[in-house]
């Protein structure tokens, strides 16, 4: 997990897809602002990747690259 501070500056924060990350950490992320703090805290977990790259394999009308690259996080 990481925490950024916020300051006075304008901040945008493209926390991205979810399940679909491009940073080579294939655990799903999700952020918390957390404005009293004055942080960000991007939050990863843990999930069963195999069930989901089944899943997109299973759909006829995705690419079967989208669940392999849930292995790799890119």
């Amino acid at each position: 997990d990481h925490v950024f501070p916020l300051g006075r500056e304008k901040l945008m924060v493209n926390v991205g897809s979810v399940g679909q990350p491009r940073d080579e950490d294939p655990r799903s992320c999700y952020v918390i602002l957390d404005r009293a703090q004055k942080k960000i805290f991007f939050r990863r977990v843990e999930y069963d990747m195999e069930v989901t790259i089944k899943k997109i394999y299973d759909e006829k009308e995705l690419d079967n690259m989208l669940g392999d690259r849930l292995r790799t996080g890119r």
